[in-house]
């Protein structure tokens, strides 16, 4: 539904590490990796001049997000291939079998998506705040219910979609761009099964029934999920 929220300062930060990424990416050349590094103070004073934070709050952010960027650009410049773009938008429309709305547009903003030879190869999200296990990622543990394996399942459908094959990939990553405790810049690589497309389907058919047919509006919110 989207409803207005204030971002909290660690969110702003993520914007604005966001921001930078997706310059160095899109605009990057032949340039030794020490001479973006030394671009990186700059170009993160620009992300967060442009988020609603005081003063000391932005030089406590730009201090934490220098350290975070100075660390993660040379894995950037390591696994980027020279095709890859950054904030690349994408539409499908997803065909529910349901009477009263039979297609359903889908859209997504993926942060990086990497080429090779003209062919998506992988999709890559960059995760601001602390590394989270493999487990987390897929909901297997207590504190997850796997939203960020199921968003990597919604970009493979999405792009499965799409009218040019080329554009088809089923390879999700999960980069978390602040290191672990030991400085490591930690990854996870997902291959997307069939099985998994299939259950989101079923789910996105299901829910989009149910607010058509009204029956959502019967269903309380769940108050670990919304607070409304």
């Amino acid at each position: 539904l989207q409803v207005p929220q204030i971002k909290t300062p660690s969110l702003q930060l993520g914007s604005a590490v966001h921001s930078v990424l997706d310059t160095l990416v899109r605009h990057h050349s032949q340039d030794t990796l020490d001479s973006n590094l030394s671009r990186v103070s700059e170009l993160l004073k620009q992300g967060l001049s442009k988020e609603a934070l005081t003063d000391e709050e932005f030089a406590r952010q730009h201090e934490k997000g220098l350290d975070i960027l100075m660390a993660y650009v040379p894995h950037l410049f390591e696994t980027k291939t020279e095709e890859s773009r950054t904030e690349v938008k994408f539409e499908a429309v997803f065909e529910t079998g349901i009477e009263t709305y039979p297609q359903l547009k889908l859209n997504g903003n993926l942060d990086r998506v990497d080429f090779k030879d003209g062919q998506i190869v992988r999709v890559v999200d960059y995760k601001t705040g602390k590394p989270k296990t493999r487990g987390q990622i897929e909901g297997t543990t207590a504190d997850s219910e796997g939203e960020y394996k199921l968003q990597l399942t919604f970009y493979a459908l999405l792009l499965s979609l799409q009218e040019d094959a080329t554009k088809h990939c089923r390879t999700g990553v999960l980069s978390f761009v602040e290191p672990d405790s030991h400085g490591t810049i930690k990854e996870e690589t997902f291959v997307i099964t069939d099985e998994e497309i299939m259950a989101l389907k079923t789910e996105l058919i299901q829910v989009t029934k149910e607010i058509v047919e009204g029956g959502a509006l019967a269903v309380a919110c769940d108050p670990k999920v919304c607070h409304y």
